[in-house]
């Protein structure tokens, strides 16, 4: 199921095709210009949708709210992270509190996996564009949805990404204090191979 084939507009969807095909070194202030108005008008309208019981983005949360499983396919990790935390953030909130809650079972292969980490960053084939383009200045571009605590997830590892893991694990030390950057976790996560995540909770 995909949420964007769903809830996005016709126009949306041309614009990211655009973008993800440019050659462009940096965004045009135009076509940003365009981009962001028609994001902000989609995420506008699945808002009220929310509103409607018989809306499609409705009966995407009553879906998802009910789902034992939640799972995510591979494929770009930065226009999975656009959808998931751009667009439709407010429908991701309510699952990923669900899987927090140990309500639901957060599951992924490849960049849905990325995503479901620390942080996107280890990830160098996505025209990038699209971060700039789609998420703008929403704060942290590479920030996952965390459900994998503080690990920062390379999937399909081999050897070639060593340099980019070690600048990975250098910059997390640059953009935070040492003390946090000491709790992260790059995992690398070869081919037929996975990451278990436990989380326990704890009432008092």
């Amino acid at each position: 199921m995909s949420l964007f084939d769903r809830l996005a507009s016709t126009n949306l969807t041309r614009l990211v095709f655009e973008i993800q095909k440019s050659d462009e070194e940096k965004p045009s202030a135009a076509r940003l210009a365009l981009v962001r108005q028609e994001v902000a008008r989609v995420r506008s309208e699945i808002g009220g949708q929310l509103q409607d019981a018989q809306s499609e983005a409705s009966r995407l949360r009553d879906l998802l709210g009910s789902a034992d499983v939640i799972a995510l396919n591979g494929g770009n990790p930065d226009f999975l992270k656009f959808v998931l935390m751009a667009l439709v953030g407010e429908l991701t909130a309510e699952w990923t509190a669900r899987v927090e809650q140990g309500l639901a079972v957060f599951l992924a292969r490849s960049a849905g996996a990325m995503v479901g980490g620390r942080d996107i960053s280890l990830t160098k084939e996505p025209n990038p564009l699209l971060l700039e383009y789609l998420v703008g200045e929403s704060g942290a571009l590479h920030q996952g949805l965390g459900l994998a605590g503080t690990c920062t997830i390379r999937p399909h590892y081999d050897p070639s990404w060593d340099v980019a893991v070690a600048l990975a694990r250098q910059m997390q030390i640059h953009m935070g204090s040492r003390a946090s950057a000491a709790k992260s976790r790059v995992v690398l996560v070869p081919d037929d191979e996975a990451l278990q995540a436990i989380f326990l909770l704890i009432s008092s």
